[in-house]
């Protein structure tokens, strides 16, 4: 028994693409999409007077927050945990100068003391991560703060 395998009749629905190779048509409608919706340009600038003056105002307590000088470590962990924050949501480019006003008053303090400031890992790394984010040399051997058993190499 042998089985004749022939090709389907093509429909009206049909392209030709060379070589005498053939390719259905989809029939789709149109879409409901213009170009012309992806291709303006919206002014993003146009804001709310209201809005923009409660932007300005949360823009200068952050800044006023930054520049607060920190009496101990514990403030000074919170404020780096913050500069982390800010880095995340993607805003830290309004706070470049104050982040680096802080990072760079760190870098001094750590030069000159001689005692180690942080006793977490954590707040070790971030510091770290920051300083040399930022274009500070800092070396990879840290100081351990006294009185705290060196927990970690």
């Amino acid at each position: 028994m042998s089985i004749r395998i022939t090709s389907a009749t093509t429909s009206s629905k049909t392209e030709r693409f060379g070589h005498g190779k053939t390719r259905r048509s989809g029939d789709f409608p149109p879409s409901i999409w213009s170009s012309k919706q992806f291709l303006t340009n919206h002014d993003v600038h146009i804001v709310d007077p209201s809005m923009q003056q409660k932007h300005d105002k949360l823009k200068g307590e952050v800044k006023r927050m930054l520049l607060t000088e920190v009496p101990n470590s514990i403030q000074l962990q919170d404020k780096l945990r913050m500069i982390d924050s800010v880095q995340r949501l993607g805003i830290a480019y309004h706070f470049k100068s104050e982040i680096q006003h802080v990072l760079c008053q760190l870098h001094q303090h750590l030069n000159y003391s001689d005692d180690g400031i942080f006793t977490e890992l954590y707040s070790t790394a971030l510091l770290f991560r920051l300083m040399r984010e930022f274009g500070f040399n800092v070396s990879s051997e840290f100081k351990v703060a006294k009185g705290v058993e060196r927990a970690y190499p």
